[in-house]
């Protein structure tokens, strides 16, 4: 990955202009799932128990089918929630309620009403797998009814989720068998990686650069995996186009065209993880010129490839994790409905829905916000990060200090225009043991900072150990390729800037300068290659 030192990289313009670029499509009713579905999936049919879930709502209907509890019989008669203000996520405004049918107060909100009333009998009880119908609405309403955000063709839908690792989970379960590869980002955020290798499934790796995923590197990567594993399919990418985790690239709007042309040249269907697009920063500014900075807040981000899908090629995952908090461990996932059909199939019978609670809640909260409110409070939580990031790209320059003409840095990064996280680029001396990265880390924890190594989020090394797994399993001797974690020192550290105080971000970033000058990174002597 290209890497500089301080240097931002600029977000391309990302506007409703650019996205309605790509031509609107006819309905993708006749995709075909077969290819790319496992056969877990395969194997798999509607729940016969939740297929009668309409006729019990049916209206006056005597339902003595399902096992569902009587509400009666329920411990909770009402959650409430104190919510931030939209326009300063530090301070507290309006409650969510939900309450007992009938009760003295009912209806979700303290303040504008809900779209309808939402009630514990409706949300503490057993819910459809797609999650529950109130939910869906408010999600619809707040963020897909905008034309940016839909996918331009007609046959698709959402289901409520768990969040994003669950509903990765229930795409690793569908569309892949063991034997199988799946095309990543050469440095990927290490949770996927680490649920492939149990699955039997390959992280195939693609190059990255300041942009993200190298849309023509794909089709060296398929065709090698192809080539090496004649019986497996490799026909899923997975992506983090905003935000990647770790690196914290940005794809432009081109880029995301380009890798679009490119899957659908091979055939690739395209799971996109969309934690962080409401978390697109701004360009950093020195602190003289921050009354420069601009806030999308939820309009004019940069497109999302389901935006951009045409053909019904794009499983899109999104999470309110980042935006409303991970405990509520709720999101949503949305495909063509040839696909999403067997996702919601295993869901039924697997984790059967998102919290009561979670959907009880988000329900109220996106019904009170509105598309408007959210979007205020999205610009508030983009002014909190960029505030954090901020913070410690000045704190990492002012512990580098001036460096002399013609001498590397101790490290180098590109500042994020998203996300979470700074990717930092060690520049180890020339000739530094394998072991330097691990004895540095060792001696920042020491010393009470914690960064997270690099080499934990680049795929080969999972790729290697899921084939010393596999010929362990055959009894077969190693290959080669697999019998170390890694050939080099991968000289990388993932720094977080979204949790730390800013006095204690200033103070990590002085000690982590001086380990790496105790180690002799940077300088003028010459340093190694990566």
């Amino acid at each position: 990955m290209a890497s500089h030192n301080a240097t931002t990289v600029a977000a391309v313009p990302a506007n409703a202009e650019a996205a309605a670029a790509a031509p609107a499509a006819a309905p993708a009713a006749d995709f075909d799932a077969t290819p790319f579905l496992s056969l877990e999936a395969r194997s798999r049919s509607a729940s016969v128990l939740k297929s009668f879930y309409p006729i019990t709502i049916r209206p006056g209907m005597r339902s003595l089918g399902g096992g569902l509890p009587h509400p009666s019989s329920f411990a909770v008669t009402q959650f409430t929630a104190g919510l931030h203000h939209h326009e300063a996520p530090d301070s507290h405004s309006a409650a969510v309620r939900v309450a007992a049918r009938g009760s003295e107060r009912s209806a979700v909100v303290d303040e504008p009403t809900a779209a309808k009333p939402l009630t514990v009998e409706e949300f503490l009880q057993y819910a459809p797998g797609t999650g529950w119908g109130t939910a869906r609405d408010a999600i619809r309403s707040a963020l897909l009814t905008n034309n940016d955000a839909a996918p331009k063709y007609a046959d698709w839908d959402f289901i409520v989720t768990h969040g994003n690792t669950s509903a990765f989970d229930m795409c690793m379960r569908t569309f892949f068998d063991r034997g199988d590869g799946m095309i990543v980002e050469e440095y990927a955020y290490s949770s996927v990686l680490e649920q492939m290798v149990p699955h039997g499934v390959t992280p195939v790796s693609v190059r990255v650069d300041a942009e993200g995923m190298v849309p023509s590197d794909i089709r060296r990567a398929v065709e090698s995996f192809r080539t090496a594993h004649p019986h497996g399919r490799c026909n899923v990418l997975y992506i983090v186009p905003t935000g990647q985790n770790p690196t914290g690239t940005v794809m432009g709007v081109q880029r995301r065209r380009d890798l679009l042309a490119v899957c659908r040249e091979l055939g690739l269907l395209v799971v996109e993880d969309d934690p962080y697009s409401y978390l697109e920063l701004p360009d950093y500014l020195p602190a003289e010129r921050r009354s420069e900075y601009r806030f999308r807040g939820i309009g004019g981000l940069m497109p999302t490839l389901l935006s951009m899908d045409t053909e019904g090629r794009v499983v899109h995952l999104f999470t309110f994790s980042k935006i409303l908090a991970p405990g509520f461990r709720v999101g949503f996932m949305a495909a063509n409905k040839a696909l999403l059909k067997y996702l919601t199939f295993t869901t039924e019978v697997t984790v059967q829905s998102a919290s009561g609670f979670s959907q009880g809640y988000l329900s109220g909260i996106l019904n009170q916000w509105g598309r408007d409110g959210l979007d205020v409070y999205a610009v508030g939580l983009q002014k909190q990060y960029t505030h954090r990031r901020d913070v410690m790209i000045e704190a990492l320059l002012k512990a580098m200090g001036p460096i002399p003409a013609g001498a590397a840095p101790p490290a180098e990064f590109v500042t994020p225009c998203a996300g979470m996280f700074v990717w930092l680029k060690v520049n180890l001396p020339a000739g530094a043991p394998a072991s330097t990265m691990t004895a540095i880390h060792q001696r920042l924890v020491d010393r009470g900072v914690l960064v997270i190594p690099g080499e934990l989020f680049v795929a080969e090394r999972y790729a290697r150990r899921l084939g010393r797994i596999q010929a362990a399993d055959r009894n077969e001797a190693v290959p080669a390729w697999a019998t170390t974690e890694l050939d080099q020192p991968i000289p990388y550290f993932r720094m977080a800037f979204s949790f730390a105080k800013d006095e204690m971000m200033a103070e990590a970033m002085v000690i982590l300068a001086e380990v790496l000058t105790e180690f002799g990174c940077g300088g003028s002597a010459g340093v190694a290659e990566k």
